[in-house]
C-alpha cells in the first residue's frame, strides 16, 4: 500500500539501491523520491556558497552539491526506468537539468520548497536561524528561475518543508542550530506577496493540491454538492500575525494572503 519510498532529506546515497528501487517501482506502481543534495560535497555546510557566505564566514553548500546528485539520479533513471521524484530543487542549474530530462521524455517530477521561492541568501545576513534551511536559500537569480520553472511546469510541486524547532535547536548560534523553518502557517501569504497573478494562484492550487495527489495516486479532490468536504479557505489579501505552530523558527517574510479556515467533513475550524 505504500505510494512512495525515500530516504527523506538524506537522499539515496547508494546508486545501485536507487537503480533497483526504480526498476521495482514500475511493477509496484509507486514513486521513488530522491533528495537533490549530495551532503558528501559539503559535510559542514550551512549556507549557499555565494556572497553572503563569504561576508558571514559561514561554511558553504555549493550548487554543484545539488547538480551532481540530480545528474546522477537522472542518468540512473534513464537506465532503470520507473518513476523518479526529485525533491528540494533550489538552483537555476537544477531547474534546467530537470527541464532537459522532461524534454527527453523521462518520467520525472520535482518539487521546490516554499522557502526557496520566497527567500534568498540575503536573508541570512541577520544570522536569524529561522532562515537556516536545507536546501539553503540561494541567490536572487536562482529564486527567479525557480519561479520560472514553477510557472512553466518544469517544477511540479511546492513542498512546505515545515520543520518547527524548539528553543534549544533554533535560538542559538547559527552553527549549532538545526536546519529547518516553520513554514506551514504563512506559506500562502508569502507566495502571494511574490506573485499575486491569476496564473500564480492557479499554479499554487495545482502544485500544492492536485499534482501531489496525482503523483502518489491518492485520488483527486473536488468541491461539489454531496462531495466530502476536505478543503482550506483562503483570503487573497491581508496578512496573518498569529501562528498555530509551537516552533520558534518562524521566518518573517511579508505576506499578501492568508488561510482563514479549514473544513473536514462537517467540522469547520477558523
Amino acid at each position: 500500500g505504500a505510494v512512495s519510498f525515500s530516504d527523506g532529506d538524506q537522499g539515496v546515497n547508494n546508486p545501485h539501491l536507487l537503480q533497483l528501487a526504480l526498476e521495482y517501482s514500475d511493477d509496484l506502481d509507486t514513486v521513488i523520491q530522491s533528495h537533490a543534495l549530495d551532503l558528501d560535497m559539503c559535510p559542514a555546510g550551512s549556507v549557499h556558497e555565494g556572497v553572503a557566505a563569504v561576508q558571514s564566514g559561514l561554511s558553504p553548500i555549493p550548487v554543484v552539491a545539488e547538480t551532481l546528485r540530480i545528474q546522477r539520479d537522472l542518468i540512473i533513471h534513464a537506465h532503470a526506468g520507473g518513476k523518479l521524484h526529485i525533491a528540494g530543487v533550489s538552483s537555476a542549474e537544477g531547474v534546467q537539468l530537470i527541464r532537459e530530462a522532461k524534454a527527453r521524455g523521462q518520467k520525472v517530477t520535482a518539487d521546490v520548497a516554499i522557502a526557496n521561492l520566497v527567500g534568498n541568501e540575503e536573508d541570512i545576513t541577520s544570522f536569524n536561524t529561522a532562515y537556516k534551511v536545507l536546501p539553503p536559500l540561494r541567490t536572487v537569480e536562482d529564486q527567479n528561475l525557480l519561479w520560472e520553472g514553477l510557472m512553466d511546469g518544469t517544477i511540479d510541486m511546492i513542498a512546505m518543508n515545515h520543520q518547527p524547532m524548539d528553543v534549544e535547536n533554533s535560538d542559538c548560534e547559527w552553527g549549532l542550530a538545526e536546519f529547518g523553518a516553520a513554514t506551514l502557517d504563512h506559506a500562502f501569504g508569502w507566495y502571494r506577496e511574490h506573485n499575486d497573478s491569476a496564473d500564480a494562484l492557479a499554479r499554487w492550487i495545482e502544485a500544492v493540491c492536485h499534482a501531489p495527489r496525482a503523483l502518489y495516486g491518492i485520488g483527486q479532490c473536488s468541491i461539489g454538492v454531496g462531495a466530502p468536504a476536505d478543503l482550506t479557505v483562503f483570503a487573497l489579501d491581508g496578512s496573518n500575525t498569529t501562528w498555530e505552530t509551537l516552533g520558534v523558527n518562524r521566518p518573517n517574510w511579508p505576506q499578501n494572503g492568508r488561510a482563514i479556515a479549514t473544513m473536514l467533513g462537517t467540522q469547520l475550524s477558523a
